[in-house]
């Protein structure tokens, strides 16, 4: 599979992940979070009111894992369509830079595959270990910059060998005599 084949599909895959990912999250969790959030809160605000500040407390705490936990279930279609999006560019530059196709096929997958382990990172920093998520998300955002300041270093390197100087009309003329 060449590196054109490799960021179209790819990107095509993010993009369906990030769909349905947001169908997933919006029809069978959003509303359970939703109720979660609301309770917690409002119990926070019951056991204070009523002087019970360690209760208190542990719902204002178990309020901002929910809220926490729902920010980034709604970030991950986010991340993942905006790495299918960022497949665009790269496969147009791709077309017209004719470097190694082996080069170009380990920055494809990088960019690819890094925005999978990115995702795979938040999912698990929710329902996981949150240190291990938060590595492995870490992992995701490396790998996609890797994989674009690779396509970055070199297209400028392709169009800066590539690129030849522009002669006047007036010089051509006076040396071709």
């Amino acid at each position: 599979m060449n590196s054109q084949r490799i960021l179209l599909m790819g990107s095509l895959l993010l993009f369906l992940a990030g769909i349905a990912y947001s169908m997933f999250y919006q029809f069978l969790l959003n509303l359970a979070h939703h109720h979660s959030l609301l309770y917690n809160l409002d119990m926070a605000l019951n056991m204070a009111v009523k002087g019970d500040f360690e209760a208190a407390s542990a719902f204002a705490l178990q309020y901002r894992a929910e809220a926490a936990a729902r920010e980034i279930h709604s970030r991950i279609p986010l991340e993942l369509m905006l790495t299918g999006a960022l497949c665009a560019p790269l496969l147009i530059a791709s077309r017209y830079i004719e470097t190694s196709e082996r080069m170009q096929r380990i920055f494809a997958l990088l960019v690819v595959l890094g925005g999978f382990v990115l995702a795979s990172g938040e999912i698990i920093t929710v329902y996981g270990p949150e240190r291990w998520g938060f590595l492995i998300t870490l992992g995701g955002y490396s790998w996609i910059a890797l994989g674009l300041l690779g396509y970055t270093i070199y297209t400028a390197l392709y169009m800066w060998i590539h690129d030849t100087p522009k002669t006047s009309r007036s010089r051509r003329n006076t040396t071709s005599n």
